[in-house]
């Protein structure tokens, strides 16, 4: 389908997994703890913190992923004792998160690039925009982005693929030549050289001060 080039890329950088359900459907919904774990590796979040989240266990697959992301500041429980891990994701949650990961500017305005512009939350709104100058989201046939609806692994995998561009997760030496779109660099010990990018270079969150 439409979503194979952008899963396809996330799954070849160990960016998406099956994980504990072992279900890679790009069709179907996202769950909050899938989305946290895509998110953490896309950025080279690794260091957990402490959680306090009733509904999350040590055995779960994603333990791990939810104490790093809430650690990283990207995942927020639904409240002080809940994390809902398997409660769905809404298209402007994951279009607000990638775009913070990817310090997206903000702009604030009415959004008149959508019909259901209107729709969109307060704290998703400032991004629309920029995201969608940087080719990360765009509109529907019928002009509506349908903020509130659960999003899919592939939309998903659309926007994060285009975000990120191309990622260098291994330390060592590269030559890009000439990147149409944007670098994320997510480990530390690279090298670019040789390399001309049309987009921007992210040197994302994952990496320590003064690497």
């Amino acid at each position: 389908g439409w979503a194979d080039p952008y899963v396809g890329k996330l799954q070849e950088w160990g960016v998406m997994r099956g994980d504990g359900s072992g279900n890679m459907n790009a069709e179907g919904q996202m769950t909050r703890a899938e989305m946290v774990a895509f998110l953490n590796r896309a950025f080279g979040f690794n260091e957990p913190g402490p959680i306090s989240f009733t509904d999350v266990q040590r055995k779960d697959w994603f333990y791990d992923d939810i104490a790093i992301g809430k650690k990283a500041g990207i995942f927020n429980g639904t409240s002080s004792t809940t994390a809902e891990p398997l409660g769905k994701v809404t298209r402007e949650q994951a279009l607000a998160l990638i775009a913070r990961c990817l310090r997206l500017e903000e702009s604030p305005g009415e959004i008149t690039e959508f019909t259901d512009g209107r729709q969109f939350s307060s704290w998703c709104a400032p991004y629309v925009r920029s995201a969608l100058l940087a080719g990360i989201i765009s509109g529907r046939g019928d002009g509506t982005f349908r903020p509130g609806r659960s999003i899919t692994r592939g939309e998903m995998a659309k926007m994060l693929a285009t975000g990120l561009g191309d990622l260098v997760n291994k330390p060592g030496t590269y030559e890009k030549g000439g990147v149409f779109g944007n670098v994320t660099i997510n480990t530390s010990g690279v090298t670019l050289r040789n390399t001309t990018i049309a987009g921007d270079l992210y040197i994302s969150g994952g990496l320590g001060l003064g690497e």
